[in-house]
């Protein structure tokens, strides 16, 4: 067995429950596997069996160790795709830019003018869902503690009075800030900071803008200058307020730690850290200490100072090295800090120190068979959060996908030793191929070495950068290898230099080492991974084997330099790789190090107990039954997905404990017994999408964490709101038919999309969609005129369905592509529902195209670049003109570049709007911000609508300048808008559903039908809304009629039309001196005639009529010989094939009537003549007939018997007629030369004497 296929064998084992658990799961799981929701594609279910569906499945997934319940990393990379320029790493947005364009565009006096002021923006809830919080303090004077702060977020900051029951907001006026810690000062309880900046997966990166900081209780806020100008403040992890002096504040942010003694003002940076590294992410301390205070830090393990945080020193012995560590001080005993540490996404747990960090234990449940619990539940990076009980020294609160309570003695054993950690330092330029091992990501492997002693097991580095390298065993393994390849056949070549260099770190020594030389070219070279890895050539197999052998310069090892050598005292296997878009330069390679961490692990006993288990796999408490949340603005269980719990100690040992979770706050009144999901009025959702009922305010959306929500249909929807669970996992976007409100379509992520008939009460998945053929974020587009014609994102082009997403169809978009992700969107014209968009960036010379469709997504053709500028960018959004089929918006997120291209041609050319051109600073108001969604007013086309990450913007002059709309809805992230009637409908990133009513657009006509209704008469429908002067209706594009002052109420206009073609019609009302042109209508008017396409023989007396159907007719009768064959009722559009079954061989003729407009239509007559092919004859006289060989290439071989003499030869095709004739003397073996015979099947007729032969002939070019 091949040292890879040893390492594959070898996988790490991990339990969270009993084997019988694990037992039971490898059988279900096997079932898990299987596409999701196949089992429910035939029949429908309620939101509560949906839920209970992904409740079994997700419990059936974590009790085999796997690891995410939702996907708190997939926003992130979007986030960062679409503000990142194509081929660069980073972002250019620089710290605080939000709040800066925020700031200019107010100081700009930018503001709605007063025919605008008056609208109103309504806040539509949903009250019951809360988004993720991560920061919560208590405030001390409230004698009942009922009065809380909390940091949402992308929602901001928010305080309750009443124990949750009601929540207020408190920074409207700020941008949508991301909170991720609150601190109040013990001494002055009117001292509030905060600190803003997501660092941690999921958050998308939200860069802060540094410190805010409150000295009326959060009543208002100013931030502080001097972290709003420093980088080093744009992710601000924790805060720390010194006991007894309020000016004294530490920061704990990705690249170390500051400190400030004068209020914030002005900061020391006391710590440096790398933030490649995760940077330091919790800050710690007993509540009444002033001097000694525990900092967490990604990849290093626990600092500590003893002076106030002026200095700080490594105290990690005994700890394992994880990706992100938060600390607990026990309020009871301060020598007592825990921590819970983020190892990978198999392996979580919690450290403790008796002796104020200087040893450290891990914590095993003394019950559990094995050590890694993996508490955190596999997404330790994301949520990660511990408290220590506040009577009771020895107990924990830790939370991550779950919530426990660990119970832990002070009894301590030893372990044998293990690999403890594998990290890596300052290694941008590689990463690590999965092939399942222990450590890396899987990269990094321990088993399948030989000759090896308990003894020669150590802790290593390899270590690369300027003039670092040293002689390594060379092995090379069969010419086109990959995988599986014998550790036999790994042959010897010699002992080569290599630009890096492996010590022994524990005892200071350099080793031996060996590597696969998988390209033969005689040095050790990375490569970036090609395709899906299964060719040769695909992935880069250069493996580093690390012997346990003391390195000679001068001389190879004996034992490791022959076949199969490399296994020799091999400790550890890695196989790295180069990182996308690296370049490998052997001598010239970054400083950095790949470290490997040995030896013996000390143990703390103790007790688990389970606090909230989110999906019943431990059978614990408060598990979140999501489903019996409609109507209920208060859910039995806990939400999954802690980030902080919080502890307010009360009267007899008992407690209260705040918990902020992915869905808001978590309430426990008995000790963390039992909670309640509190997020009342608490608006932070973070929705992708948002649909509403076109005829009432009812909303629906999908939201990040929380599913698909849906409000009450029997009242108008507030912020005060409850609605409704319609599907779970992350939400997305949405559709509501525009003329059946009881039909929806919502989604989860990649492309699982959920469909209702009956208003949202029962769901059925769809068909026609790969399993996971799709972007992380589901995107859905129909247009208002066609609701039923809706598509979505595929790898291979777009998918399209014809009957409100019941069934799909690929449409293949085969060039310009590149596969499914986040970036790509799709999205209809408003205007001209046969006018489709698609593409994921704009960038000339790659392998991005904006594609477009003419024909309603049929097929799509590339559209040009923009010429003013090479974009390098992807898309964060698409938009339309209401009425001007040709013009469309793209839009982008990318810093000093353009937000707003617009084509007023199909994409043949695209102009800036947003007034940045070439340059890298808008000329005409705009911000330079993330820019999400577009519309334009179709009853003013020259106000355009922006929806940017820092709120809504406005021109009023189509584009020429901008500023931004002041209102009551706050400057928060507008991913998703839309024009439902008179109502624009918001869907923000943390402020939940808003929605303003625009009274004008109701002045906008609108064509609600189009469509033939007689031969040759088209009848167009709209509804009049209001007092027109005058409607000018035009039929392509000439003025056709003019009706003056209609009546209110519906309006039909027909149009007789002299020939067959496509027609268009738009219409212009006029009031006083206004005009408001509506959406475009566009059919072709097609010739009723059926036309029958083919009439060919199949077979013996067998035969095929073939119809192209291009008119739904409601009767289709087909003929033969004048007597009727076939009627076909309502037919489809398409191809119509009818099998016929003759008697005799002869001449037939066919035609078909079809029936439409109470009127018939007749086709041409087919004929064709039913030749047998007399295979029984052939069989007879095989010895008689033969041609050969059959297919041919333009010749063939006729072998007739020599007593035959002459022949005539007749070749038909299969529509009976005669295409090729030969009469010649028999030679016994003839050739018949056949060039001038097109592809396909013909058959051959042979007459000689009173004798007739005849056989099927394929024929190939």
């Amino acid at each position: 067995m091949s040292s890879l296929e040893n390492y594959q064998s070898m996988k790490k084992k991990y339990l969270l429950g009993t084997v019988g658990i694990l037992a039971l799961s490898a059988i279900l799981i096997g079932n898990y596997t299987q596409p999701a929701g196949k089992e429910f594609c035939f029949g429908n279910f309620t939101p509560k069996e949906f839920w209970q569906k992904q409740f079994q499945e997700k419990k059936v997934k974590r009790m085999v160790g796997y690891s995410k319940a939702n996907k708190p990393d997939m926003y992130g990379k979007y986030f960062k795709d679409i503000t990142t320029k194509i081929g660069e790493s980073e972002s250019g947005y620089k710290m605080n830019y939000k709040t800066l364009e925020l700031e200019n565009a107010r100081n700009n006096g930018s503001k709605l003018k007063s025919t605008k002021a008056a609208l109103n923006f309504i806040q539509r809830g949903p009250a019951n869902i809360g988004g993720r919080t991560r920061a919560i303090i208590v405030d001390p004077d409230d004698p009942n503690k009922n009065t809380w702060i909390a940091g949402s977020a992308t929602g901001g900051i928010w305080r309750t009075t009443d124990g949750a029951e009601n929540w207020t907001h408190l920074s409207d006026d700020l941008t949508n800030l991301s909170v991720n810690a609150l601190v109040m000062a013990n001494s002055d309880h009117s001292i509030i900071y905060a600190g803003t900046g997501e660092s941690f997966p999921g958050g998308a990166g939200n860069m802060g803008n540094g410190i805010w900081k409150s000295v009326d209780r959060g009543a208002n806020w100013t931030q502080l200058v001097n972290t709003a100008t420093d980088e080093k403040f744009s992710y601000t992890n924790r805060l720390w307020v010194n006991p007894v002096n309020a000016d004294i504040v530490i920061a704990a942010t990705e690249y170390g730690i500051f400190k400030s003694k004068d209020g914030g003002e002005n900061w020391n940076q006391v710590y440096e850290s790398d933030p490649l590294l995760y940077g330091v992410d919790d800050l710690a301390a007993h509540p009444e200490e002033e001097n000694i205070i525990y900092a967490g830090e990604g990849r290093k393990g626990i600092l500590r100072t003893t002076d106030g945080g002026d200095t700080w020193e490594l105290f990690s012995r005994g700890l394992a090295i994880g990706t992100r560590y938060e600390i607990a001080v026990s309020p009871v005993n301060k020598d007592i800090v825990y921590t819970s540490i983020n190892i990978s996404e198999a392996e979580s747990t919690v450290f403790v120190s008796w002796d104020k960090a200087t040893n450290w234990y891990r914590y095993k449940d003394e019950d559990s068979i094995e050590i890694n619990e993996n508490l955190l539940g596999g997404q330790g990076n994301y949520n990660n959060t511990i408290v220590a009980h506040p009577f009771i020294d020895s107990v924990v609160f830790v939370g991550g996908v779950n919530m426990w309570k660990l119970a832990i003695n002070h009894t301590t054993t030893k372990i044998a030793p293990a690999i403890k950690a594998a990290y890596t330092v300052n290694t941008d330029f590689l990463s690590f191929v999965n092939f399942e091992g222990s450590h890396l990501g899987g990269g990094l492997n321990s088993e399948g070495g030989t000759n090896l002693l308990d003894s020669d097991w150590t802790s290593i580095e390899i270590r690369f950068g300027e003039g670092i390298s040293q002689m390594a065993h060379r092995f090379i393994v069969p010419d086109q290898a990959t995988s599986g390849v014998a550790n036999s056949s790994y042959t010897y070549a010699d002992y080569k230099e290599v630009p890096f260099q492996v010590w022994d770190i524990t005892n200071n020594k350099q080793l031996m080492v060996s590597f696969r030389d998988q390209e033969r070219d005689g040095s050790y070279n990375l490569y970036t991974r090609k395709g899906e890895g299964k060719e040769y050539g695909d992935l880069g197999r250069e493996y580093i084997f690390i012997n346990a052998v003391e390195y000679n310069a001068d001389t190879p090892d004996n034992n490791i330099a022959k076949a199969g050598g490399h296994m020799y005292k091999s400790m550890y296997m890695i196989w790295p790789e180069l990182k996308e878009g690296a370049i490998w330069e052997a001598e010239n390679l970054p400083e950095s190090k790949i470290i490997v961490e040995y030896g013996a692990i000390e143990l703390a006993g103790g007790e688990t107990i389970s606090v909230a288990d989110a999906y019943g796999n431990v059978g614990g408490a408060n598990s979140y039954q999501q489903a019996f949340a409609r109507g209920e603005t208060k859910i039995e269980g806990l939400h999954p997905d802690h980030h902080n719990i919080t502890i307010i100690p009360g009267e007899d040992n008992n407690f209260r404990i705040i918990n902020g979770n992915d869905g808001g706050i978590g309430v426990s009144e008995d000790n963390g017994v039992t909670f309640k999901q509190k997020p009342n009025n608490y608006i932070t959702t973070q929705f992708y999408g948002v649909a509403k009922n076109p005829e009432a305010n009812e909303y629906m959306g999908g939201m990040q964490d929380n599913g698909t929500w849906q409000s009450a249909a029997d009242e108008d929807a507030s912020s005060s709101s409850n609605y409704y669970f319609r599907l779970g996992g992350d939400g997305f976007e949405c559709l509501w038919h525009s003329k059946d409100p009881k039909k929806l379509l919502g989604s989860i992520y990649y492309n699982s999309i959920y469909k209702s008939l009956d208003g949202g009460n029962n769901w059925s998945a769809i068909s026609g969609i790969s399993y996971q053929d799709g972007p992380f974020i589901t995107r859905l587009s129909a247009s208002k005129w066609h609701p039923d014609v809706v598509f979505a994102i595929a790898k291979a082009g777009v998918y399209k369905s014809t009957d409100f997403g019941a069934n799909w169809k690929l449409k293949r978009i085969n060039s310009y592509w590149a596969g499914a992700t986040s970036k790509h969107n799709v999205e209809v014209s408003l205007a001209d529902p046969n006018i489709v968009w698609a593409g994921a960036a704009m960038v000339k010379d790659g392998e991005y195209k904006i594609h477009v469709s003419k024909d309603e997504g049929e097929t799509f053709t590339a559209v040009n670049e923009y010429e003013e500028k090479d974009m390098r960018a992807y898309i964060s959004g698409i938009a339309t003109h209401p009425s001007e089929p040709s013009t469309a918006y793209l839009l982008f997120a990318v810093s000093k570049s353009p937000k707003i291209l617009r084509t007023t041609d199909l994409g043949q050319s695209w102009e800036d709007i947003s007034g940045f051109g070439t340059g890298e600073k808008s000329s005409n108001g705009f911000p330079d911000v993330v820019t999400h969604s577009l519309l334009v007013m179709p009853h003013a086309p020259n106000i355009i609508w922006a929806g940017t990450e820092i709120g809504l913007f406005e021109s009023t002059d189509n584009g020429a300048n901008w500023h931004a709309v002041i209102s009551n809805m706050p400057p928060v992230s507008i991913y998703d808008m839309h024009i439902v009637g008179k109502q624009v409908i918001f869907a923000t990133h943390g402020r939940g559903v808003w929605s303003v009513d625009v009274p004008e657009i109701d002045k906008v006509p609108e064509i609600s039908e189009y469509k033939e209704v007689d031969n040759k008469v088209i009848k167009l429908d709209m509804d009049v809304k209001v007092n027109y002067d005058q409607l000018d209706v035009y039929l392509n594009g000439e003025l056709n009629q003019v009706i003056s002052s209609p009546d209110l109420g519906a309006l039909n206009i027909l149009f007789d039309v002299e020939e067959f073609g496509v027609y268009s019609s738009y219409v212009v009302g006029h009031i006083g001196q206004e005009t408001f042109k509506s959406n475009v209508q566009e059919l072709e008017v097609k010739d009723k005639t059926p036309v029958i396409s083919s009439f060919e023989v199949l077979d013996d007396y067998k035969m095929n009529i073939q119809m192209d159907v291009t008119v739904p007719y409601d009767k289709l009768e087909v003929y033969l010989d004048n007597n009727l064959y076939e009627t076909v009722n309502h037919s489809t559009l398409g191809t119509i094939n009818i099998k016929v079954d003759v008697d005799e061989a002869r001449v037939y003729e066919t035609y078909a009537i079809g029936y439409i407009f109470d009127t018939s239509f007749q086709s041409d007559s087919k004929f064709a003549e039913m030749i047998p092919t007399g295979v029984e004859t052939i069989h007879n006289e095989v010895d008689d007939f033969k041609i050969y060989p059959n297919p041919c290439r333009g010749e063939f071989r006729l072998q007739l018997n020599s007593s035959k003499q002459a022949y005539t030869l007749e070749i038909f095709n299969l529509m009976g007629r005669k295409v090729y004739v030969k009469k010649d003397e028999n030679l016994g073996t003839n050739s018949i030369f056949i060039n001038s015979l097109q592809n396909g099947v013909y058959i051959v007729r042979i007459t000689s004497g009173n004798e007739t032969f005849s056989s099927k002939l394929r024929v190939l070019k």
